[in-house]
This record gives structure tokens, sequence and C-alpha cells, in this order.
């Protein structure tokens, strides 16, 4: 592999990419990000095997090909790049990954002669919106304070997505406090389904969004946000068709009225896994309730 390109545009994919590298997974191949230099684009790769990030920037390819470099090493050589462009290229003799920028000079041992394990690919789409740049930042001020943090409860780590013909409802909540948004649709959009997409996919969806319109597509098991040049897919936390009985869809959307009530703390001792199923201890159980009932 040899190819050239601009300083700026592999930093910011590479800021891009970063986050969803995290330095606690068992694989190390899974630290690293992928290089693929094909018609005169440069790919780049990263995935935690939850989240996929693909990143694409021109490129001047001489020699075409692909490699997995440290992803952390590769972004804080880039970011403290003094030129206009950076060459990268591997070194026959060693398999080594060569960074250059003007007389500098820096290699880089890569993760493998293996490629990223593959992510699974959308099919099926069941919702797909094109929002305008600035949409997400101001619902997501609304939205994600109220995500838990707690790892032991993660059905409560994401926003809650419902389509209602021309409107979405989306709900977080950690037990404690919960927030509420409903906004209408664009008038080409399609969205029947609800859905529970990570508060981190979110995040990542609001910095493409701040400046460029994105496209979300949801299917039975993903989420996909693409912007100009970067695509970020996530698996959901939650996934289920709109109902007409709402009553009768307890992981669908949150209704027009709330009550929750702590249950019984069932005997650890005597069934462990239950709780550990449940999402934590005291459950909170949620309740949907029509226009015109009651709370008991």
């Amino acid at each position: 592999m040899h190819c050239t390109v601009a300083q700026d545009h592999a930093a910011q994919a590479l800021r891009h990419l970063i986050r969803v590298i995290s330095p606690q997974l068992a694989l190390p191949l899974l630290g690293g990000v992928q290089l693929d230099a094909t018609d005169h684009v440069l790919r780049l790769t990263a995935t935690d095997l939850t989240h996929h990030v693909v990143a694409e920037i021109p490129a001047t390819v001489d020699e075409p090909g692909l490699v997995v470099v440290p992803a952390v090493l590769l972004h804080d050589l880039v970011q403290r790049v003094p030129t206009a462009t950076v060459t990268l290229a591997t070194v026959p003799a060693s398999g080594r990954v060569m960074v250059r920028a003007g007389r500098h000079q820096t290699q880089l041992n890569p993760l493998g002669p293996e490629p990223l394990p593959d992510f699974p690919a959308l099919t099926d789409s069941r919702a797909t919106v094109t929002l305008p740049a600035g949409t997400l930042p101001s619902l997501s001020r609304q939205l994600l304070f109220a995500c838990s943090r707690n790892e032991y409860r993660p059905i409560l780590q994401g926003v809650q997505w419902t389509g209602h013909g021309d409107q979405v409802q989306c709900v977080s909540t950690d037990g404690s406090r919960l927030s509420q948004v409903t906004w209408p649709l664009p008038a080409d959009a399609v969205c029947d389904q609800t859905v529970v997409i990570p508060a981190k996919t979110l995040q990542e969806a609001v910095r493409l969004n701040t400046r460029e319109p994105v496209t979300l597509t949801i299917t039975d098991a993903l989420v996909q946000c693409a912007a100009p040049g970067i695509i970020f897919t996530s698996r959901l936390l939650s996934s289920r068709e709109r109902q007409d009985d709402r009553s009768e869809d307890p992981t669908g959307a949150f209704g027009d009225a709330f009550r929750m009530r702590k249950t019984p703390q069932p005997n650890r001792r005597r069934d462990r896994s239950w709780i550990a199923q449940a999402h934590g201890s005291p459950v909170i159980v949620f309740e949907t309730l029509s226009r015109t009932s009651h709370p008991r």
C-alpha cells in the first residue's frame, strides 16, 4: 500500500474513529484502524463489535493495499503532522507501515495480517429519516442527560425512538428521571417502528449532524447514521414493531401517561439470574396507560 492524503481530512476522519476504540477490548485487533487504499479513496474502518465506523477520504493511491495499524498511535501522529499532506506506505522488507510528512518519518508495527471482523450489513430497512443540519444537537440536550450510566441496566443506556406516522417520540430514563420529546418528521420520512438506540450512537450522530445533514436508517437490529464521507453503524439495544394495541406492547413506546413503581426485590439466594435479567435492583416497571384510564 502506498497513498497520500490531506492532513486535515485524515485528522478529521480519525477523530470520529478513535471514539469507537476501547482500551479494554479483549481482542488486540479491535484496537486498530483498518486502512484500505483503492481507486483514489482511502477507507478507514474501526469497530468494537457493537459500533462500526467507516470514513472515506480522497487519496492519491500509487499502490492499493489493506493493513490494520494501532489506532491511537496513528491518530496522535496525524494530529501533530505540520505538513499539508501525509503519506502512508507499507515497507515490504519489514511489513511495517511508514507514516511520512515532509522530512519526518515514523514506522508503525501492524496488528497482524488479518483484517477487522466483518460487521452485519443493513438489510430490510424499516425506517429512513433525513435530518437537516442542527436537528439532533437540540434533541440530545433534552434526552441524553436522563440516560442511565449503569452498565448493569443496559436497556436504560439508550433513547427509545418511536415513530407515529408523521412524528417521532423519543424517551430516555435512568429510573429516577424521565425525559420525553415529540417532534415532527420530514415529509418524505418513513418511520413506524419502536427501537432503543444506544446513547453513544446518538452522541456520534449529534457530532455528524452539527454542520451536515444526516440520514438515519433503522432495521430490525441495526441503526445507521450516514453523513458525507462517514457512516456510523450500531447495534440496537431493543427493537419492536409498533402495534395498534399499545397496552399489549410493554417494550414499545411509553404511552401518554407513566406510572413507575418499585417491585419487591426477589430472593437473591434463590434467583440471582432473575435480577441480572431484569437489569438491576430494585426493578423499575413502566406501565403504559391510555388517555382515558386513571392510575389505580
